[in-house]
């Protein structure tokens, strides 16, 4: 249950400063490297520190299906 909470406090951080950022005039990304840089600080590590190898094997995952969608979205027309 810790992991849950954990998962949907860092999904709540990045959501509410992507709107943040949005209602500043800026892009989404800014506001979702704001959090990176808030969420990755040693502040936060030690609520993140029990679940931490679990999120980043989710963010390896993740990496991996977004690179899969990039590839399906590439045509061999594109590259030449």
């Amino acid at each position: 249950m810790d992991l849950v909470i954990t998962l949907l406090g860092i999904i709540a951080v990045s959501f509410i400063s992507m709107k943040v950022s949005k209602k500043f005039g800026l892009s989404a990304s800014i506001g979702l490297l704001v959090s990176g840089v808030l969420l990755g600080s040693s502040f936060v590590e030690p609520l993140i520190q029990p679940n931490i190898e679990i999120i980043h094997s989710l963010g390896e995952v993740g990496f991996v299906f977004l690179m899969f969608l990039a590839g399906l979205e590439i045509s061999w027309s594109m590259l030449y």
